[in-house]
């Protein structure tokens, strides 16, 4: 009988914890800008393939760029106006090339930490995409430091930030498994 509601538990709690945050979905955004580039680097040059995916297509026309900006660790404005390099797509996405050398970089050379968030712009109807309300956009954002210890702790802050929910759901699955397996081992035992 034990053993049977150890069974049980186990596949509540995985329940819980995989099929929860499916029913939370939203609709997809209208863009979404992805990249292979980690998160948090610690290396002077960031290079890697940055992804552009429009599901709204009614979004992109040929003055649509890419660029990026830079904020301090704090969220602060360190450099808006960044180079632009034009979106061409294929079918609906685009796939380019990203590469910043944080030495040849004014803005940013002298910095020990800061962060780099992509973003477009369209210069033909004049806006970015992360200032308009109407447009439902995912950016990516890069985390630079010059210290591995600062980028290690700064990337788990970021996980509990954004995924405090299902951290804390599978560290109680966590610690209600070990009790589980201690109880029923003592159980077995005596």
């Amino acid at each position: 009988m034990k053993k049977g509601a150890f069974i049980f538990l186990t596949v509540m709690v995985m329940t819980i914890l995989y099929i929860v945050p499916a029913f939370s979905e939203e609709k997809p955004a209208d863009v979404v800008i992805s990249t292979d580039i980690a998160k948090v680097q610690t290396e002077d040059v960031i290079a890697g393939k940055v992804t552009i995916i429009f599901s709204n297509t009614s979004l992109y026309n040929k003055n649509v760029k890419l660029s990026y900006h830079i904020y301090d660790e704090n969220g602060n404005e360190i450099a808006y106006e960044n180079e632009r390099t034009p979106v061409v797509l294929n079918g609906n996405q685009a796939v380019m090339p990203f590469k910043l050398d944080i030495n040849k970089t004014s803005s940013v050379s002298d910095l020990k930490a800061f962060k780099l968030k992509f973003d477009l712009i369209d210069e033909q109807n004049l806006f970015w995409f992360s200032k308009a309300e109407n447009i439902k956009a995912e950016f990516c954002e890069i985390t630079y430091h010059t210290s591995f210890k600062i980028a290690f702790l700064n990337n788990w802050h970021k996980i509990f930030a954004k995924q405090k929910i299902r951290l804390v759901l599978n560290a109680a699955g966590l610690i209600l498994m070990v009790l589980l397996i201690s109880k029923y081992r003592k159980d077995y035992i005596v």
